[in-house]
């Protein structure tokens, strides 16, 4: 199944096999978001957040359970943690939530949980 990455030129494929052993055929919603576990978070457009890619610049699912895992929590509405972003160029950048941020965009959400990434870098660099 091929899906399209909203004001975007990129595409990507979820295998129809694996759609339908999560049981999605036919679902629809009318949340515009997935439910979150965190109370440490926003909701954000997906618009706003650059799609993340992997090695090479494409879009590929690291594997079948995983997907198909998060589907279904997204469809039964359990509590999923949000996606980590930073912020660069006035956009959000993806450093944590590949699938989430795809998935999400396949089930049809307009918007996605989001909490900032910790940022290493500046906590080591003031650490004294």
């Amino acid at each position: 199944m091929k899906f399209v990455v909203p004001k975007c030129d990129l595409t990507f494929e979820i295998s129809e096999d694996w759609w339908v052993l999560a049981g999605m055929v036919g679902y629809t919603t009318e949340l515009q978001h997935y439910n979150t576990n965190s109370t440490y978070k926003e909701i954000s457009s997906i618009q706003e957040i650059i799609p993340p890619l992997r090695k090479g610049g494409i879009i590929w699912f690291r594997d079948r359970d995983t997907v198909i895992e998060l589907l279904q929590g997204m469809r039964n509405n359990e509590k999923i943690p949000p996606i980590e972003v930073s912020c660069e160029q006035k956009k959000l950048k993806v450093h944590d939530g590949f699938h989430r941020f795809y998935l999400s965009i396949a089930l049809g959400y307009t918007n996605i949980p989001i909490k900032e990434a910790f940022d290493f870098e500046t906590f080591f660099a003031n650490e004294n």
